[in-house]
């Protein structure tokens, strides 16, 4: 793939974007590999980007950068307040929650349940018997969706930038023009899925 970029570069100094998409940890090397494989001058159209670096770039050029992030601890501090607030109206976790730890995990479920595409709604409409997971499903739809409440308008939560750049792809004249090349992935989630399948359509 880099002795293709490399081609495409010598080839076409001054030609369309190329885009090498890469793992967020696998950045650097690449950039390094390429840069040493390709002629002095002519890395100025080639971008190695991860998911997160694309993301950025696209809302640069389109926008939507207006409200402010919340990171980890942001939205630990968020849901320690919801916590306090939803007490009376959790059923399991109102004990959980004066756990040492608790609010960073639940934070955690709540990144991987944005990242995978869980739908709390479609989870609730299953007949769970009343048990204990019926419980916790009830406290995190109700602490996610006061979570998303609270952001609203104000902030954006760092988990739902591929979301919210995979909507508009389709209006980037960065990607439209790209090349694309993805490299080294064990796997994606599926908002990294949603987001391949717009580039497929789009670059």
């Amino acid at each position: 793939m880099q002795n293709e970029i490399v081609g495409r570069l010598s080839a076409e100094p001054a030609g369309r974007p190329l885009i090498y998409l890469v793992p967020e940890q696998a950045t650097f090397q690449a950039e390094y590999d390429l840069a040493t494989r390709a002629p002095s001058g002519v890395l100025v159209q080639a971008q190695v980007l991860s998911f997160g670096r694309l993301a950025y770039r696209i809302t640069q050029e389109l926008g939507g950068r207006a409200k402010l992030p919340v990171d980890e601890l942001g939205k630990q501090m968020v849901l320690r307040m919801l916590l306090e607030k939803q007490r009376d109206k959790l059923q399991v976790f109102q004990r959980a929650s004066l756990q040492p730890g608790f609010t960073a995990q639940l934070a955690r479920l709540i990144s991987e349940c944005k990242r995978y595409g869980v739908d709390l709604d479609q989870l609730l409409e299953q007949d769970w018997s009343g048990g204990t997971l019926a419980q916790k499903l009830h406290d995190l739809h109700l602490l996610m969706t006061a979570y998303d409440a609270y952001l609203d308008g104000r902030y954006y939560d760092t988990d739902d930038m591929l979301t919210m750049v995979t909507q508009k792809i389709a209006s980037s004249a960065y990607v439209a023009q790209a090349e694309l090349w993805i490299d080294g992935f064990s796997g994606f989630t599926r908002q990294e899925y949603l987001l391949l399948q717009q580039l497929m359509r789009h670059a």
